[in-house]
């Protein structure tokens, strides 16, 4: 990334190609983002067991792959437009907090694991599919909550498809 050093909490990590070496995220980790330029070239991992969180700023990836940890939490965007997104066991959850909109834009042929769509507080919150994709196991939606708001998924005005090879999962 970018700079050489960890990115913090409120920090986006940026692989921009400057350096096109193999990154591998060895700890549970929260970033402001994750954003992947089409220059870069190499393979972000993750260690067995870590839980990555990314915050408002989201997950971009134009280039490069990126091989997904087993808990993956996004509070922000999802964008790919390019590069290899590797999502083979656990769950990437898509997270609103504070009322916020996630729109999930994940390009061509992503297929995810588990997905999880959670309003992590006690705010509404909503997630917009901005394009197709597949869920290999279960889809869940944690939707409502005791307090009376909910968590509303759109389409973004294109009709989409998403398949799902397990099970769907929302609350009755």
């Amino acid at each position: 990334w970018v700079g050489d050093t960890c990115p913090g909490a409120s920090d986006v990590a940026v692989f921009n190609g400057t350096d096109t070496s193999n990154a591998v995220i060895n700890a549970n980790t929260t970033v402001g983002g994750i954003q992947i330029d089409a220059a870069y070239t190499g393979t972000i991992a993750t260690a067995a067991g870590v839980e990555v969180t990314v915050d408002a700023q989201g997950f971009t990836q134009a280039g490069g792959t990126f091989t997904a940890p087993p808990s993956f939490i996004l509070s922000g965007n999802f964008t790919r437009t390019g590069g290899t997104f590797t999502h083979s066991s656990g769950t990437v959850t898509l997270r609103t907090l504070n009322a916020s909109t996630i729109t999930f834009s994940p390009g061509t042929s992503l297929t995810l694991y588990d997905l999880m769509l959670d309003r992590g507080d006690v705010n509404a919150g909503t997630v917009t599919l901005a394009g197709d994709f597949t869920v290999a196991h279960d889809f869940t939606l944690q939707t409502d909550r005791s307090d009376g708001s909910a968590l509303t998924l759109n389409a973004d005005g294109t009709a989409r498809t998403v398949t799902v090879e397990g099970a769907l999962r929302a609350p009755s």
